[in-house]
């Protein structure tokens, strides 16, 4: 998963818990029966949807567990003489 995909994720997962923080605040607005059962679905709904966020997030996090860096002079791809390490060229304009 992309960090901005991850991030999106969160985002998500931080609204349907204030929506939940907001839905406990106001609790149902009568005691009768059919209040009730409404107000149970909408914080069932809402419950889903975080469980549904949770487990996305916890997945990807079990996915990417233990892969290195790939963007490391090592990790590039590039031969030795081209890395930034290697390079003097790059050394000099990096102290510069």
């Amino acid at each position: 998963m992309k960090a901005v995909e991850r991030r999106q994720h969160e985002q998500l997962l931080g609204v349907w818990k204030r929506m939940l923080h907001a839905l406990l605040d106001i609790g149902p607005t009568s005691d009768s029966q059919e209040d009730l059962e409404a107000y149970g679905s909408v914080k069932d709904y809402i419950l889903d949807r975080i469980d549904e966020r949770e487990s996305i997030l916890s997945a990807a996090a079990r996915k990417c567990r233990g892969k290195r860096a790939f963007l490391g002079p090592h990790l590039n791809g590039l031969p030795p003489g081209e890395n930034a390490v290697d390079n003097t060229t790059s050394r000099g304009v990096e102290n510069a």
